[in-house]
């Protein structure tokens, strides 16, 4: 005989999860060489995509109580409800078809998370995961790629097959409680005598096993071709996608499958206990809230209720939803935010504490007033505008200098020359821009823009020892590879007249004195306010010399009246960690550790949406990953209000230990 399972919170239901494939360094004591090569970047493979993501809000959603845009975690008691009445099911066929493709995209993801787990060093740890993720994948679809040989018993129907079978109107009852039954392991039915909850917590604990630094992602991590390092340079999205976006995303991926299935078969033990209603074209798209709403008792209520235990854990924390939040805790998340979806992005090169701006036009649109048309040299505004001198900027971009905490202040040289030491050699890329927007990670630099530093140096024209003139070091995004260094600094100046990096050129001598002219080959459209512009003469070594118009605003001394743009960076290592996070993960890479992490965190592992009936529990909380150093913090989120349901006042009971918790503001 099948007994319900034991009374807990109302239910709420979580799908699938996809992995979202991150400051200001020392003063410069000397200006470094600037590199010439660097190795290209590693392939980057493809983090899991939006079919993950979609089920996942799928199956949220229909945990709120509405069928009508999803029948996620619904398939079985919907399908049996509908009584293979035609009409019953066309009412739902655009749901079942959306459902049906889904599954076959993440089938398609799987199968490229897969690919690139095998170009990782962990094939000893991903077999002692493999019982588990074989025993799942096969209850899910046992042609999946995840789908390994099982010994013993074998599914004699699938996920994959159920929902096809209900789309074509062929499932049966029957066919559905043999799912079911492996799937919950009734009277003993499921692989290997277990219940796929079962196997799920056997992986979440080889996954990250109670003993520290035991478990897979530890051993599998911290292998040295899987090491941060192989990637310093490079923005630690690359590190992030290419290592540990694929290697969690998979198992998430594994895990996300078999709570979907569980909560899929207690909705349907649900529906059976509640004598297996049928449903019209009217009451099909209301089939949760019939079953699961405020009128749900006994064994239904206790089906239901399991199903939100399952997900969540009786104490809100450790239920599916729990170890997924450790496992991303586990692995940490990047700095480096995509252009194409984020309006102000940031950039973090692996082995660098500096976050750069991205999009330095955005920066200093938003941190301006109206008037201030952009990043235009030939008319410098706005809050990047300034002189060598001037390294504080402020400002907030992209949650920084806010909510997210940290100061922006203007790049100095060194970390403007890491950029290139960095990189990949500039010299097959047109000019500045194209190099900083199309190898390292900038947008919206417009060509033939100047960013100062505040590196300021001694030059000596015809190494006359008695007359000097202090410059100071500068970038200018229209030099060319073949005419200019990237940067202009004490090692890229040269002898500073007649030096094919020079900025002023003899132009004819008179009575032994040389006169001199901007260099011609500086980029044509950098009149930039006078910046270049300036003529002197300079008579013979200890004679005198003098600038006969100017002079250029590259000198110290002209400075104040030809202010340029600074490039506006952030120290990481300044910003606050909550309490129970980390700044770097186990492996050394820096990762997000405060509101910003938490803002992440939340977008992949996102709260229930409150439910219809009143009664029913819509707190979800964010797993504490035990291995993050700190003390732990009260990271419990609410959606709506909680409302005890009839038989849960007792002092015992989660939920009213839930609402007896004091409401945390804020995150």
């Amino acid at each position: 005989m099948k007994l319900p399972p034991v009374r807990g919170a109302a239910q709420v239901a979580i799908g699938m999860l996809a992995i979202v494939a991150v400051g200001l360094g020392t003063s410069v004591d000397s200006a470094p060489a600037i590199a010439k090569t660097a190795p290209p970047p590693p392939t980057l493979s493809d983090p899991p995509t939006s079919a993950v993501t979609d089920l996942l809000s799928s199956i949220v959603k229909g945990a709120g109580g509405q069928v009508g845009s999803t029948l996620a975690g619904w398939v079985l008691p919907s399908a049996g409800s509908a009584n293979q009445d035609v009409a019953v099911l066309d009412q739902i066929s655009t749901e079942l078809d959306a459902i049906e493709q889904t599954l076959t995209d993440i089938e398609s993801e799987i199968a490229a998370l897969t690919n690139a787990v095998d170009k990782l060093d962990c094939d000893t740890w991903i077999q002692s995961a493999e019982p588990m993720v074989d025993a799942i994948s096969n209850l899910w679809d046992p042609n999946a790629a995840s789908s390994g040989p099982l010994g013993g018993s074998v599914p004699q129907q699938s996920y994959q097959g159920i929902v096809a079978e209900a789309q074509n109107n062929t499932v049966t009852v029957a066919d559905m409680q043999v799912w079911a039954d492996q799937v919950l392991n009734n009277n003993n039915e499921g692989i290997g005598g277990k219940s796929v909850q079962d196997y799920l917590e056997d992986l979440a604990t080889t996954l990250i096993a109670p003993a520290a630094n035991t478990g897979l992602l530890q051993s599998c991590l911290s292998q040295p071709a899987n090491l941060p390092t192989n990637y310093a340079g490079q923005t630690d999205d690359v590190y992030y996608n290419t290592v540990i976006a694929p290697l969690i995303g998979y198992y998430e991926t594994i895990q996300i499958e078999g709570i979907t299935m569980v909560v899929e078969a207690m909705n349907f033990e649900a529906w059976q206990a509640a004598d297996s209603p049928t449903s019209t074209v009217d009451t099909i798209t209301n089939l949760p809230e019939t079953i699961c709403g405020s009128s749900a008792t006994g064994d239904v209520l206790s089906w239901c209720e399991n199903a939100d235990w399952a997900v969540l854990g009786e104490d809100g924390q450790s239920g599916e939803r729990g170890r997924i939040a450790d496992q991303l805790t586990f692995g940490g998340a990047p700095y480096t935010t995509d252009p194409t979806v984020n309006s102000q992005p940031v950039h973090l090169y692996v082995g660098s504490t500096t976050l750069w701006a991205s999009d330095p036009s955005v920066f200093n649109s938003i941190n301006s007033d109206s008037s201030c048309p952009g990043l235009n040299s030939n008319a410098p505004c706005g809050i990047l505008a300034g002189t060598f001198s001037d390294t504080a900027i402020g400002g907030s971009y992209g949650g920084y200098g806010t909510s997210y905490g940290g100061t922006w202040g203007a790049a100095p040289l060194g970390q403007i020359q890491d950029i290139y030491n960095t990189g990949p050699s500039w010299g097959t890329y047109t000019n500045g821009a194209d190099y900083l927007m199309s190898a390292r990670g900038f947008s919206g630099i417009p060509v033939n823009t100047i960013f100062v530093t505040n590196y300021a140096f001694t030059i000596q024209p015809f190494s006359n020892v008695h007359l000097t003139t202090q410059v100071y070091a500068f970038m200018d995004t229209g030099f060319s590879p073949g005419v200019f260094y990237p940067i202009y600094d004490p090692q890229t100046a040269g002898d500073y007249f007649n030096s094919f990096a020079g900025l002023q050129v003899p132009a004819g001598s008179n009575d032994s004195c040389t006169n001199t002219v901007p260099n011609p080959a500086l980029p044509p459209a950098s009149a930039n306010d006078g910046f270049y512009q300036g003529t002197s003469t300079w008579c013979g070594i200890d004679t005198t010399g003098d600038w006969t118009s100017g002079p250029p605003g590259w000198t110290t001394t002209a400075a104040k009246s030809h202010p340029q743009f600074r490039l506006p960076v952030l120290d990481v290592t300044a910003l606050q960690c909550a309490d129970e996070l980390n700044s770097t993960n186990p492996f050394g890479a820096y990762t997000m550790c405060g509101d910003n992490f938490y803002a992440w965190l939340d977008a992949l592992v996102p709260p229930a949406e409150p439910r219809q009936a009143a009664n029913l529990n819509n707190g979800v909380a964010h797993g504490k990953s035990g291995l993050m150093g700190g003390q732990k913090k009260d990271r419990t989120i609410y959606v709506g209000d909680l409302t005890l349901p009839s038989g849960s006042d007792s002092p015992s009971s989660p939920l009213k230990k839930m609402q007896d918790k004091t409401h945390p503001s804020g995150k």
